[in-house]
């Protein structure tokens, strides 16, 4: 079995990258949302904590995320419509990524500060949530309408099923 075929969920007869993708997902608006409460005048400190954990155990989330998506991306054939949804599905999660990364950096060097959540913390906390709103409604699209990985992995059964279901499905080959 090679590590793409592990990446895809073969050895699981899932795609993996469905399942690993709330982690990031979830910790991210999680934090956002903590984030808008401090700074309308929730003021529990351990909420700021919880919020920075949740960012960067968000960022090792999207570590493995990232790989999943791409094993299962890099199956699209170039020339159909799903392989471009994909490429912006990707560059938006990137995107993401950074504005969280960025988020971190920004609460690290304020850690000591009387206000733990900053205008600029806070500003890249909605930033980051609405692209991972954006990005995951693009990854509905992949899975739902195109039958990314729904297709491949379970093959004739699953693909009529998915068929039944109106999903648009790429063409055979």
């Amino acid at each position: 079995m090679s590590v793409k075929d592990i990446l895809q969920g073969k050895w699981l007869h899932h795609p993996v990258h469905a399942a690993v993708v709330h982690l990031p997902l979830g910790l991210w608006l999680g934090a956002c949302v903590l984030d808008i409460l401090i700074r309308a005048g929730l003021d529990e400190p351990v909420f700021a904590d919880l919020s920075a954990c949740a960012v960067g155990l968000g960022l090792l989330g999207a570590a493995i995320a990232a790989p999943t998506g791409i094993a299962d991306w890099s199956s699209i054939k170039r020339g159909k419509p799903a392989w471009t949804l994909g490429l912006y599905h990707m560059l938006l999660n990137i995107a993401a990524t950074l504005v969280w990364a960025a988020n971190l950096w920004l609460r690290l060097r304020t850690i000591d500060d009387a206000d733990p959540v900053t205008l600029p913390v806070l500003v890249l906390s909605i930033l980051g949530g609405l692209l991972l709103l954006v990005s995951g409604y693009l990854g509905s699209l992949l899975t739902f309408d195109r039958g990314v990985s729904v297709a491949r992995l379970s093959k004739a059964r699953w693909r009529a099923e998915a068929e039944r279901g109106g999903a648009r499905l790429p063409k055979k080959d």
